[in-house]
C-alpha cells in the first residue's frame, strides 16, 4: 500500500512543492502527509466549490473534524474571492458546519435519523460529507442511507480511501451501493492516511456511546491537552492557505 509522500511509476502522486512557504506546521509529518491527498480531493471539487453549490459541511467522525475545518476554510476563502460584496452576516451564513459521529451496522441509526430531520431545513442548496478516510465504506454507506431517506441532496468527499472508488461504487463491497449515486470524491486511492481520531488531542473529540448506542455526535473527552488541539487547528489553516495557493495559483 503506497504512502501520499511516495511517487508512483507514473510521477503522478507527488507532495505539493514545499521550496516556498510562509508558514509552518506544528505537527509537520501529519500535516505534510495530508496535502497531496487534500490537494487532489479540491482540484476534484474546485469547479463545484466555485459554483457555490454546497451550503452545509458535515464532518465525518472525531477524525474527519480537521479535514472539515480545513475545507471550510479553503470554501468561504473562495467565496470571499468570488463574491467581494458579501456583508458579514452573509460571510457567516454562506456555509455552515456541522459534525457528527457516524457508526457501522446502524449503532447510531436512529440517533442520525433525529439529527437529520432537525437541520434538513438549514440545506438549501447540497450537504458536503467530509471524512479522513474510508475503509470498507460501511458507515458512509449508513450515512447515504439515511440522507436519502430524508431527501436531503448531498456528496461525499474522503481524503483517502483504502480501496478504489469503484469499489465503493458497486464493484466490490456493496452490490448496488447508494454511492454509486451521488458525487464521490477521494483524494487519494488504495492508501492510508494519519488517523487523527486515535488521538483526540489533536481532534479535540472522540466518539462516546450511550449505553448500547453511540452518539450521534463525537463529543469533548474527559481529558484533552487544549494546546495540543488549538496547534493542530491553527495547522488546519495553514493546510488550507497552502491547498488554495496550489489549486488556484493565488487567483
Amino acid at each position: 500500500m503506497e504512502t501520499f509522500e511516495k511517487i508512483s511509476e507514473e510521477g503522478k502522486e507527488k507532495p505539493i512543492n514545499t521550496q516556498e512557504k510562509d508558514l509552518q506546521y506544528h505537527f509537520g509529518g501529519i500535516m505534510e502527509e495530508l496535502e497531496y491527498p487534500t490537494s487532489r480531493l479540491i482540484e476534484q471539487l474546485k469547479e463545484t466549490i466555485d459554483a457555490g453549490e454546497y451550503d452545509m459541511l458535515i464532518g465525518d467522525d472525531a477524525s474527519g473534524r480537521i479535514p472539515t475545518l480545513v475545507m471550510k476554510d479553503i470554501i468561504s476563502s473562495r467565496m470571499r474571492v468570488l463574491h467581494p460584496d458579501l456583508t458579514s452576516e452573509e460571510d457567516r451564513n454562506l456555509l455552515k458546519t456541522r459534525f457528527i459521529a457516524s457508526g457501522r451496522h446502524n449503532a447510531n441509526k436512529e440517533q442520525l435519523i433525529a439529527f437529520f430531520r432537525k437541520i434538513k431545513s438549514e440545506i438549501k442548496k447540497k450537504a458536503l460529507i467530509v471524512t479522513e478516510f474510508m475503509a470498507t465504506g460501511a458507515s458512509m454507506e449508513q450515512l447515504a442511507e439515511i440522507l436519502e431517506q430524508e431527501h436531503i441532496p448531498f456528496d461525499i468527499a474522503s481524503i483517502a480511501s483504502h480501496s478504489s472508488k469503484r469499489s465503493y461504487q458497486g464493484g466490490g463491497y456493496f452490490l448496488p451501493s447508494i454511492l454509486g449515486r451521488r458525487g464521490l470524491f477521494i483524494g487519494s486511492e488504495n492508501a492510508s492516511v494519519p488517523f487523527l481520531y486515535n488521538d483526540s488531542d489533536l481532534s479535540g473529540v472522540q466518539k462516546k456511546s450511550r449505553g448500547q448506542h453511540l452518539s450521534a455526535h463525537a463529543e469533548r473527552p474527559d481529558s484533552v491537552n487544549q494546546e495540543r488541539t488549538g496547534q493542530i487547528r491553527e495547522d488546519a489553516h495553514v493546510l488550507a492557505d497552502r491547498v488554495l495557493k496550489e489549486v488556484w495559483k493565488n487567483k
